[in-house]
């Protein structure tokens, strides 16, 4: 019995840790797309109104935008407004349902871990071979590449958070839970 608890007590905790860094990053990529808009207006105006356009604009929304691509993505899982098509899973009976979800799940974490793996490595070698954009900035790419793997790693973990949140509650494998 004490085992369970403290169990319990460490999954709680991971669960409330992930919710409140993907709450953060949240934000973050709010203030991005923030960013974006008023670099895109300052360029439009700069190009059109005043016949100056920048070249540092269009790259610097680019980086901004996979910015706020990768640290969204796992706060939009757990939020649940992510796309999925869960129309079979809501016709099939209760244990057709649940094989379908643990069978997606599966696929979707193998695939995650996947994807972490090569993002790193391709982290890795940029930052090895010290490798920078080829626009006018001339910006170390690493300075932007870190958020592909810790973006994806934050996602794969909330996937797993999720999964086991959703058994330790006793409804995994109902739509209208999946995932959040």
């Amino acid at each position: 019995m004490a085992a369970m608890r403290i169990l319990n007590a460490v999954l709680d905790a991971i669960e409330t840790a992930t919710r409140r860094v993907n709450g953060g990053l949240i934000v973050i990529a709010g203030w991005g797309i923030l960013a974006i808009m008023l670099f895109t207006t300052y360029s439009v105006t700069m190009r059109y109104a005043f016949r100056q356009p920048d070249t540092w604009s269009y790259p610097v929304s680019a980086y901004l935008l996979c910015l706020v691509i990768f640290l969204s993505a796992a706060h939009t899982l757990q939020a649940n407004v992510h796309v999925r098509v869960d129309y079979l899973i809501q016709l099939a009976p209760r244990r057709v349902a649940i094989a379908l979800c643990a069978l997606g799940d599966f696929a979707s974490s193998v695939f995650l871990g996947i994807f972490v793996w090569q993002l790193n490595r391709l982290f890795n070698e940029t930052l090895a071979r010290g490798r920078v954009d080829e626009t006018t900035l001339g910006w170390p790419l690493a300075a932007i590449q870190w958020s592909l793997p810790v973006g994806a790693g934050l996602l794969l973990l909330t996937h797993l958070v999720l999964i086991v949140s959703h058994i330790r509650r006793g409804d995994y494998g109902r739509p209208e839970t999946q995932i959040h």
